[in-house]
């Protein structure tokens, strides 16, 4: 059961395929203890696939449980995923919050989470050179797919300020 008294940490990673984000979350969960969300393990595990768009859905919601019984069991966290945009790292925010605000409205207690975000700003070309010696490489139009879509946190981000909604 989570501890109201201790601050949990949650870790956003955002950067592109093969910038390093996982090897970062794995030194977070054996030097830190933080556990480790990513996606493409949930798919792997649950799935036993690669990305399929028509199953999303349901490793996204997959996602959103196991972050949320992961706080619950006062984990700290680190989730790795590209979150290149600033809207999938606000949806992390926000879903945290809806937690934190859920939790104090059943226990009374208000249960502090500090989210941030860590960016991997590898250039593109490195993280190509990279990914070509992966025993499962990303396609490389997905590398530059992602890195045109990259909006790189800003520093409050980075500190634990939730990005602002975009009209």
């Amino acid at each position: 059961m989570s501890n109201p008294s201790h601050i949990q940490h949650v870790e956003i990673l955002c950067g592109i395929p093969a910038s390093g984000k996982s090897t970062y979350a794995h030194l977070r969960v054996s030097r830190d203890g933080y556990v480790r969300v990513n996606k493409d393990g949930l798919r792997q595990t649950m799935l036993c696939t690669q990305f399929d768009a028509q199953k999303e859905g349901f490793i996204h919601a997959l996602q959103k449980h196991t972050i949320e019984y992961l706080l619950d069991q006062g984990h700290n966290i680190v989730i790795d995923n590209t979150h290149v945009t600033r809207n999938s790292r606000r949806e992390i925010h926000e879903l945290v919050a809806v937690w934190r605000a859920n939790k104090e409205l059943l226990t009374g207690i208000a249960h502090p989470v500090h989210v941030t975000t860590a960016y991997f700003g590898v250039d593109v070309d490195e993280c190509t050179r990279r990914n070509a010696w992966r025993t499962s490489p990303v396609p490389d139009e997905v590398i530059s797919y992602m890195y045109a879509r990259l909006e790189p946190p800003t520093p409050e981000e980075k500190a634990g300020a939730c990005p602002e909604r975009e009209n």
